[in-house]
């Protein structure tokens, strides 16, 4: 084992060493439960299935063998399992450099994480095929995030996993109708709001939701492939507290200096990186000077999201267990409303970890001093005494309760 291992010191050092993502994001962090590089050698036998639990998603997956044969099977199985091979078969030489003819070639690849559920698995994350793309960014260099309308295959096996008694004819009547008619309506709306967001938000909180870097359009006009510059989750991890406050202060720019709703704040669509605290996907959300009401589609899909997001549904057990009783809360409920985008955020100021991409990037320790005053927090805003109709509540006004709680605890 310890000679299998010794393989991945000139790996390391000649190729990933020098590597300015690596130097970044790496090396592999000790018990973290995710992990931006895993390396492995035939020895450690890893598999597609147990690796792809290990890697953020972006990062790679770097396995080093002696047999050039070996390397290339196990390149194939992940190439197949939600990775792409960035570096498929490479070589380099271990050994002393003044005596190259016995220097023992070791050979490997890495494979970049790109998909959030390996090829053919369901999640009800995303509505959208989203990956990340080896299409990089032509100012930055970097890689994008492609977010594309869904084939007909993948939406009627989400139909057919969701509501398993539907008749096939049935599924694919509507999965044609979302394809055709109601996702790129939503991609469409996408691209106009992000640029809004870069329109209208202060310079020092754009870096921190994303802008369009390409897209395509159908013959109709809605736009069908979106790309976006990746916020990648990284960086030095932050406090339960600093992440709340951090959060609030972006949400409240969007709401009033964007006039956006993100509508569907869960922390899968949250990251923290350098830059801060970001928000990502604003499929769903909505801005101050459009009319939903005035259009009988969106009214339509508008009312059926509104009842099936998670964010939602959330907030409607909150409301029936009596643990939301401001009606400023219980007004906005099944509605776009900013009022839906404060709630779960405060609500997941508690429950930070849910996220396992999120999980090695915010301290938390449930039941400490900030912990326990978060939750006072939440109490406070969710069931005030003051349940006088109309008070309103905003992200500007949690923020100021956040420094003054900060304060008291430092």
């Amino acid at each position: 084992m310890g000679e299998a291992k010794s393989a991945l010191t000139p790996v390391i050092t000649q190729v990933f060493a020098p590597d300015e993502e690596y130097r970044s994001y790496g090396p592999p962090a000790s018990g973290a439960d995710l992990s931006d590089y895993v390396f492995a050698t035939d020895a450690d036998k890893p598999d597609p299935a147990s690796i792809f639990q290990k890697v953020r998603w972006g990062g790679q997956f770097v396995f080093v063998a002696d047999s050039p044969g070996k390397v290339q099977q196990m390149a194939g199985q992940f190439a197949e399992y939600g990775f792409v091979l960035e570096k498929p078969d490479q070589t380099v030489a271990d050994g002393w450099k003044v005596w190259p003819f016995i220097r023992r070639k070791v050979h490997f690849f890495s494979a970049r994480k790109i998909m959030h559920v390996p090829k053919g698995g369901l999640t009800d994350r995303f509505t959208f095929q989203v990956e990340l793309s080896v299409a990089r960014e032509t100012v930055h260099g970097r890689h994008v995030v492609t977010k594309r309308v869904p084939s007909t295959e993948w939406v009627v096996n989400r139909l057919r996993n969701r509501m398993p008694d539907m008749d096939e004819e049935e599924m694919h009547r509507r999965a044609a109708s979302l394809i055709r008619n109601i996702l790129p309506i939503f991609l469409t709306r996408e691209v106009a709001l992000m640029r809004r967001l870069q329109e209208k938000l202060p310079a020092q909180y754009r870096k921190r939701v994303p802008f369009t870097v390409h897209y395509e359009q159908d013959e109709r006009g809605y736009v069908t492939l979106l790309q976006v510059n990746w916020l990648r989750n990284g960086g030095k991890p932050i406090s339960q507290m600093e992440f709340a406050l951090q959060a609030t202060e972006l949400l409240h720019a969007v709401h009033s200096k964007a006039g956006v709703a993100h509508l569907d704040l869960r922390l899968d669509n949250m990251v923290i990186t350098p830059d801060g605290v970001g928000f990502i996907d604003f499929g769903n959300s909505v801005h101050d000077d459009e009319d939903i009401a005035g259009s009988p589609t969106l009214s339509r899909v508008f009312q059926d999201l509104m009842r099936s997001t998670q964010v939602h549904k959330a907030m409607h057990r909150a409301i029936q267990a009596g643990r939301v009783t401001a009606p400023y809360f219980i007004d906005a409920l099944f509605k776009p409303d900013k009022a839906v985008d404060l709630f779960y955020l405060v609500l997941q100021f508690t429950n930070p970890h849910e996220n396992p991409d999120l999980k090695d990037l915010i301290r938390y320790t449930a039941n400490s001093k900030e912990d326990y005053e978060l939750r006072r927090l939440t109490h406070r805003l969710f069931a005030p005494e003051d349940l006088t109709p109309g008070k309103v509540y905003t992200a500007a006004h949690v923020h100021n309760a956040l420094r003054t709680i900060q304060k008291r605890i430092a």
